[in-house]
């Protein structure tokens, strides 16, 4: 698949600032390559079956400590891949990077900077002539914030200035809810990225969420076709597909050319996902994520690329100038989140795993993080494994992905659950199977039917409480960066 050799000059080795699944598929394409690979653990995280791809394993007090993980690289002369998640967009990790001349594996702290900080994102994005929702930066909850809120319409999304993977969202109604919940969202923005900064913006009702994969090296510019992601649950997502089956070509070749114009107007010079909300004529911005998403694997199943391959061979300062991707797209590919989780709730459903058999197939790929004997913690994100399905056309990958969540067994300990038959409802129900949905389609399909909208209310309600209780008293954890309390 790649063009040439890469020219292994920089770094020989990597270290993975990360965990889980994200780490073993790091580690796999290192090993591919020829780089050593080093792989972190925490004291209350560490799992020797995860560990086998390592060379070498190092302990740090947290995956957020990043002096720890800088000196850690520094010690073995190793780059830092941060995957995604944790300090993946973390500008002052990047700078501490370059400071210490470790090599990083990631779009440059000034992309970082600029792509992470929404307001100014947008500016840049409006100036490039990209369309955005209406919408208003909040700094507080005063009666004049309210006042401008209202003047905007309600429904409104509200959502950390600085932040990603649908922490503190917030969907507002109605007026009497507007105050509480820009509290609430304000006060995870600052617990968890460190800033009491909100982006209001008017919500876009039967929307779908699509984006587009984006490879660049500060020079050079491609994209690499569409990821459908409107199958979610709070904004977060739980089901990817590829390529969308609400567009045709001309909406596809508009979608591509508005992705390439927001990498252009930040300085793209890495891996990173355009995101836009579609309302059936028009794309509307949402962010760009400078980084590798969860749900690559769909995009490396329709081309036969590895975007862990590229992203080293790009840190390594080689460039995309003969780089020839795939023309066209080439079949169709679906991928299914396997969460701990209470399947109708969303609740978090820690506790060991007993017993866990993995389904095989044509088509079939497996990104693992978790192995029976497993003793899954509330304090990390609750992603056990992903499942891939990939077929000639979207019916045969979609069966294909149902089998194989059929074929999964897995259980656990007391209080231990799984969203598996949530995944199952969805890949059975019609509007997914027409291709019909938008990102509500989930929440109401999983929704048991004789729970009231009141019931369904104070179940969210109950899920904000959980994930606002406090933080562990350590210095690691008080930054608040990225995950939510009960992730760490």
């Amino acid at each position: 698949m790649t063009n040439s050799e890469p020219p292994f000059k920089r770094f020989k080795t990597v270290l993975i600032a990360n965990r889980g699944v994200i780490a073993r598929r790091i580690a796999r394409s290192c090993r591919e390559l020829g780089l050593g690979v080093i792989m972190v653990y925490t004291p209350d995280d560490c799992h020797p079956e995860l560990l086998r791809l390592a060379d070498q394993v190092v302990e740090i007090p947290s995956y957020l400590d990043a002096a720890a993980l800088v000196k850690a690289a520094q010690d073995h002369q190793a780059a830092i891949h941060p995957g995604y998640g944790f300090l993946s967009e973390n500008t002052a990790f990047a700078q501490a990077c370059q400071a210490a001349k470790v090599a990083w594996i990631g779009p440059s702290p000034h992309v970082l900077s600029l792509s992470g900080d929404k307001a100014a994102c947008a500016a840049a994005m409006q100036q490039a002539g990209v369309s955005l929702l209406p919408s208003v930066a909040c700094g507080d909850a005063s009666e004049q914030t309210l006042q401008a809120l209202l003047q905007l319409g309600l429904p409104l999304l509200l959502k950390p200035a600085h932040g990603g993977g649908g922490i503190g969202m917030q969907l507002v109604r109605e007026p009497d809810d507007l105050k509480a919940a820009l509290e609430s969202c304000l006060d995870q923005a600052l617990r968890h990225f460190g800033e009491a900064a909100v982006l209001a913006e008017r919500w876009l009702p039967g929307a779908r969420h699509i984006e587009v994969q984006l490879l660049a090296d500060g020079e050079h510019l491609l994209s690499l076709f569409e990821r459908e992601c409107s199958v979610q649950r709070r904004r977060q997502k739980v089901i990817e597909e590829g390529p969308s089956p609400a567009l045709n070509p001309l909406q596809r070749k508009t979608l591509y050319q508005l992705a390439c114009r927001a990498a252009e107007a930040i300085g793209l010079d890495q891996l990173a996902t355009a995101e836009f909300l579609f309302d059936g004529q028009q794309f509307w911005f949402l962010e760009i994520n400078p980084r590798l998403q969860v749900e690559h694997a769909v995009t490396e199943a329709l081309t036969g690329l590895d975007l862990v391959e590229w992203q080293l061979r790009i840190a390594q300062g080689e460039k995309l100038h003969a780089f020839s991707p795939p023309a066209e797209l080439n079949g169709h590919a679906i991928e299914a989140r396997l969460y701990a989780e209470h399947p109708w709730s969303g609740l978090p459903a820690a506790g060991e795993i007993y017993q866990l058999v993995l389904p095989d197939g044509q088509g079939v790929r497996l990104e693992l993080g978790v192995y029976a004997g497993m003793q899954i913690s509330d304090r990390y994100d609750p992603l056990l494994l992903k499942i891939i399905a990939y077929g000639p056309d979207r019916e045969r990958a979609r069966l294909r992905l149902q089998l194989a969540l059929t074929q999964l067994e897995i259980s656990g300990g007391s209080g231990f659950a799984t969203n598996q038959p949530a995944l199952l409802a969805a890949l059975q129900d019609p509007g997914f199977m027409a291709g019909d949905y938008d990102t509500r389609h989930f929440e109401t399909l999983t929704r048991p039917a004789d729970w009231p909208e009141s019931a369904f209310k104070q179940l969210t309600q109950q899920f904000d409480a959980f994930n606002r209780r406090p933080l562990a008293a350590d210095k690691a954890t008080e930054s608040g960066y990225w995950r939510p309390a009960f992730w760490r």
